[in-house]
């Protein structure tokens, strides 16, 4: 049983399918991580809901496939690398939801290959990544990193299905003084096609979102600082779309469009 783990465990999934939901909540020290690793080829697939609580957790090499299949990463230093995503219907196939305390932090996101999402269905909001919070500022996790992650295959069938949202879109009153120090950077969006969506789309400040490539394939498409303050917008690429600032105090370096 996962929540059975020791320091210093690596859980070896074998090949095949698992279903229905699993919540690892294990906290352990710097250096005694517990990992739980898929077969090679992402011959394990999960096709239910994943939690992760605790501290110091990591997830890799596993193939989310399905409707239902998703990761929500809580709880402190946790990450969820090298894995796959595709299929998925729901609000944030890989999230982060509202902090249980001021402790969810410092959380990553790395070397994933998200998409293509399924059909929509009755889903309004398919994110791929998506940062939930509340009303107020101890409900946003500090610190997360999102790199080198390959999002493939959003298209405008999938309504409001922006790539990577983080925030919420009323402006709560702590928005303008939050600065989260959140990196979003060195990411590739490819066979992006969504009509009026975003594929970043930030609402939360403090953050530095640098070194993104996008290589979407319609001109509608937008990284939007909607809002928040403070944030550094700094080396991204967009071979279509735009760059839209809102708000105040940002940082706009190097940036190129068509």
């Amino acid at each position: 049983e996962i929540n059975a783990a020791v320091a210093k465990t690596t859980i070896q999934l074998a090949a095949g399918t698992y279903r229905g939901s699993v919540s690892i909540n294990k906290t352990f020290a710097a250096a005694d991580a517990l990992i739980i690793k898929g077969a090679a080829s992402f011959a394990s697939i999960a096709t239910g809901t994943w939690t992760m609580t605790g501290a110091r957790q990591i997830v890799t090499g596993i193939n989310f496939s399905g409707t239902g299949a998703k990761i929500s990463v809580k709880g402190a230093n946790n990450k969820v690398l090298g894995n796959k995503f595709s299929g998925w219907v729901t609000t944030g196939v890989v999230s982060f939801g509202d902090a249980a305390s001021s402790a969810d932090a410092d959380n990553e996101i790395a070397y994933n290959e998200l998409g293509p999402p399924g059909t929509q269905g009755t889903i309004q909001y398919n994110w791929a990544v998506k940062q939930f919070s509340s009303s107020v500022a101890s409900s946003v996790q500090l610190r997360l990193w999102i790199h080198h992650n390959l999002f493939t295959g959003q298209t405008s069938a999938d309504y409001r299905a922006d790539a990577i949202e983080m925030g919420e879109a009323g402006s709560y009153s702590f928005v303008p003084t939050l600065s989260t120090g959140t990196y979003i950077e060195d990411n590739y969006f490819n066979n992006i096609q969504l009509s009026a969506e975003n594929v970043i789309d930030i609402k939360l400040g403090g953050m530095v979102i640098r070194r993104n490539t996008i290589a979407a394939n319609s001109s509608a498409c937008v990284i939007d600082a909607r809002f928040g303050n403070n944030s550094i917008w700094e080396s991204n690429y967009l071979h279509t779309g735009t760059l839209r600032i809102a708000a105040k105090g940002h940082k706009v370096i190097g940036n190129y469009g068509p």
